[in-house]
């Protein structure tokens, strides 16, 4: 038997340390476990931000597309209200063939779940260049879907688990995107040109979220509102001309950006915004940039993308994926003090939302649960219906109301159409509309129109009567 002295001792307990932690290694970087068992990839932890200066130098280049003649518009992140409603007087079918609603166009995109802004015949996509490296953000023509111009920048990414996730917002004179790695264009949406740019992550130290940013910006007017939520900006206010920060909302407490978007919100007759930041939430005075109020009462601790649903004057209703459920919450004023409680909650199973944001109609809050039902909630903390025992519609799909029905993609491309109210629902039609997965990007409306996208794939339903 050998004769180890204490030197061989050391020696091979080194050598067994140094084994096990290189095998441990390499089996994280192959290994596919998620995040808490959701089915969710590890993302990548560390993003290169090497070419953040050239990130700011675009190129611009026309397209031989013109714009459509129909004036109907979406303009931004869930519509022209951000209540994800669309009306209009079109006649629209409820009585699809096998293969769904006729398409229009379809085109290739990215890998990713951004969706589009609908505005003056043109439609509005930030987009990815897997080969040049860049960003692209893209004028389309909302009749054929090809380009009318496009601006493109360089920016190293790679997949995690999609790129794309933003929705642009547009004017009559400005269109504003946020890139996947936070840089923000401010575009003359008629003619390409770039009116500005910024990277949020060197301007502000903003820290990119782990599937990349999703925040949709929120254009008002002449102004141009952000959530950098940098180490000394929660909130900023842009002037759209010229990018020019017009006030700064402090970020004491080093909260980081979500997935979320900015909401606004009427209180005590001001204009606020409420933003979900990473360790809480906050109203700001739309006016100032003030702090108003803010909660660690609520916050999602995974992959939080649901939006804030304003439901009054002083309530607020916020839900989130992963074990997150949801909450009512209640803002109260006292002297020239706000605060905010919760007035009820739904655990994870009754009420929550993966990815995105749920309805407020009729005075009922409608959404798609993280177990893949329809849910209908009352304002006062009851579940009046869901859809379990009957259809499964996903649990990441986007969903809207049109003409009062409500259209939902599920994970697999699946789209239905459904009469609801406060009493049930009904299944009218429905069809698998694209052939590819991951169909968790927002839809888009205008004129009996319907651009929904997969992880890929983009396409403009006809949803017309015509259009069967």
């Amino acid at each position: 038997m050998p004769n180890f002295n204490n030197k061989h001792i050391r020696f091979l307990y080194i050598f067994i340390v140094i084994g096990a932690l290189l095998f441990l290694a390499v089996w994280q970087k192959s290994s596919k476990a998620d995040v808490l068992e959701k089915g969710i990839p590890k993302a990548r932890a560390n993003f290169s931000n090497k070419n953040e200066v050239e990130s700011l130098k675009s190129t611009s280049l026309p397209g031989t597309a013109k714009a459509s003649k129909l004036t109907g518009s979406w303009p931004q992140f869930r519509g022209a209200k951000r209540d994800g409603i669309a009306d209009g007087d079109e006649l629209l079918s409820t009585n699809w063939s096998k293969n769904g609603p006729d398409k229009i166009w379809t085109i290739k995109v990215a890998k990713g779940h951004a969706g589009v802004a609908i505005y003056k015949g043109r439609v509005f996509l930030h987009d990815y260049d897997e080969k040049t490296k860049r960003d692209v953000i893209r004028c389309l023509s909302f009749d054929t879907g090809e380009e009318i111009w496009r601006v493109s920048y360089p920016i190293l990414i790679k997949t995690s688990h999609g790129i794309t996730r933003s929705v642009p917002a547009v004017n009559d004179k400005y269109l504003v995107t946020i890139g996947p790695k936070a840089q923000t264009y401010c575009i003359n949406p008629d003619t390409g040109k770039v009116i500005w740019s910024k990277s949020l992550v060197m301007e502000f130290g903003t820290k990119v979220p782990t599937w990349y940013s999703a925040q949709c910006p929120y254009l008002d007017g002449e102004d141009i509102i952000l959530a950098p939520s940098g180490p000394e900006a929660l909130m900023i206010k842009v002037e759209a001309a010229t990018g020019k920060v017009i006030w700064t909302t402090p970020n004491p407490l080093g909260w980081t950006m979500t997935h979320t978007s900015i909401v606004p919100m009427m209180l005590d007759g001001r204009q606020t915004y409420i933003y979900s930041a990473s360790g809480g939430i906050a109203g700001i005075d739309a006016e100032t940039g003030k702090l108003l109020w803010d909660s660690v009462k609520w916050k999602v601790k995974i992959a939080a993308c649901a939006s804030p649903v304003v439901i009054d004057k002083d309530r607020i209703f916020f839900c989130g994926g992963y074990g997150s459920g949801s909450s009512m919450m209640k803002i109260s004023k006292e002297n020239d003090s706000y605060s905010i409680k919760s007035i009820f909650k739904f655990n994870p199973k009754q009420f929550g939302s993966v990815h995105h944001t749920p309805l407020l109609y009729k005075d009922h809050i409608f959404g798609v649960s993280p177990e893949h039902h329809l849910v209908c909630a009352t304002l006062d903390g009851k579940i009046k219906w869901t859809s379990a025992g009957k259809n499964k519609f996903g649990n990441m799909g986007p969903y809207m109301i049109i003409q009062n029905k409500l259209y939902i993609m599920d994970n697999e491309c699946n789209l239905f159409l459904l009469d609801i109210d406060k009493d049930g629902y009904k299944l009218l039609s429905n069809a698998k509309v694209l052939p590819g997965h991951d169909s968790w990007g927002m839809m888009a409306y205008a004129n009996g129109r319907l651009i929904i996208r997969d992880l890929d794939t983009m396409s403009c339903l006809d949803l017309s009567t015509n259009g069967k």
